[in-house]
């Protein structure tokens, strides 16, 4: 596998998601020699792109799942729009089972993968990033083992776009297929 073209084009921000994950993930990166921060706040410029947690906040009913997707769309305008940032790379995270809630195991949380979708709105629009959606099924997994999954991602899984990473460490990609 690749590294994600343009991971040390600058610093990479890891978004918080309050679980303690994006400091792992940061943790994990560093030591891997990416420059990674928590939040935009603390980003030097030139910032390399963007890793949104925030899709793994845990929801308990379709309108929490629906406003996390609220908050992963204005995170991602407002670093993309706003700041105008011309960003290499663009990660959204969410937790729909690890097969983009195809299965229908995610329940209620099936409602919060708009992440992905927007992650392929973005790579329209930055046709120049590489974009990823990735689905990160939580289960029993603890932070450590969920930020060794996601890093190995960025560090291993290259181009490809819509990835699904199960609790029982599988990884998938999703593919359109004509029918």
């Amino acid at each position: 596998g690749l590294e994600v073209p343009g991971l040390r084009s600058g610093t990479l921000v890891v978004t918080d998601d309050g679980t303690g994950l994006a400091e792992r993930v940061v943790e994990q990166l560093r030591d891997e020699g990416v420059d990674a921060v928590v939040g935009i706040e603390l980003a030097e410029r030139p910032i390399a792109g963007i890793v949104v947690l925030d899709g793994l906040r845990a929801s308990t009913s379709v309108d929490d799942a629906i406003d996390t997707n609220r908050t992963v769309f204005e995170l991602v305008r407002r670093v993309v729009v706003d700041l105008a940032l011309d960003l290499a790379v663009v990660v959204t995270v969410q937790d729909t089972g690890g097969d983009f809630g195809l299965s229908g195991r995610s329940g209620s949380r099936a409602w919060a993968g708009g992440a992905v979708a927007l992650a392929r709105t973005v790579d329209l629009e930055l046709p120049a990033s590489v974009v990823k959606g990735v689905d990160l099924e939580i289960g029993e997994r603890d932070v450590d083992t969920l930020a060794t999954a996601l890093v190995t991602e960025l560090l291993r899984g290259g181009t490809q776009r819509d990835i699904g990473l199960s609790a029982d460490g599988s990884r998938s990609v999703l593919t359109a297929v004509l029918s």
